[in-house]
């Protein structure tokens, strides 16, 4: 997903600069540089979102890379990842995204986020407000996607523990 976000971040920055290039001067500014700076904005938020997405999964491989390596203890008593405790109990949540662009809507679902490392609520808001940002825009499924991405967000998102999170692992 992460490869159509570069993608889409490349093909309107590529007709941007083109649209720039071909500025004259001598007509008025607004109407020749509201669609390169509209391409501009759609391209920058796929860079980001490109970006964002990268960085979320080498913190996943991260992750479980050490709770493959520490399972055991995990199970039995516990272990620490990055400052937190991390035990068979411990509450993994992942949240969904909904994104549109005219024709193409997806529904994705986030990075697992670990009670104690990540702030529950805060991901909440941060996904459902930008699933009410981008995920309308899609036709059919767009607005589909968007109500149930909040419908999920706001349920608290998919819940389970790192035991139930360790077996899925091992299914993989």
């Amino acid at each position: 997903m992460r490869w159509i976000a570069l993608i889409f971040a490349i093909l309107p920055a590529y007709a941007c600069i083109k649209g720039f290039a071909g500025y004259d001067s001598s007509y008025p500014a607004m109407p020749q540089l509201t669609e390169p700076l509209s391409l501009l904005v759609f391209s920058s938020i796929c860079a980001i979102f490109f970006v964002a997405s990268s960085r979320a999964a080498k913190r996943t491989a991260r992750f479980e890379q050490w709770l493959q390596l520490n399972a055991e203890s995990v199970i039995q008593h516990g272990a620490t990842y990055e400052g937190a405790e991390i035990n068979r109990h411990t509450e993994v949540r992942r949240f969904l995204v909904a994104l549109s662009v005219i024709v193409a809507s997806f529904k994705i679902p986030t990075r697992h986020h670990i009670a104690g490392l990540d702030n529950f609520a805060h991901k909440q808001i941060q996904y459902s407000l930008a699933t009410l940002v981008c995920g309308w825009w899609g036709v059919p499924w767009g607005p589909v996607y968007t109500v149930q991405s909040l419908a999920k967000n706001v349920s608290g998102g998919y819940i389970m523990t790192i035991e139930e999170y360790l077996a899925e692992l091992q299914r993989r």
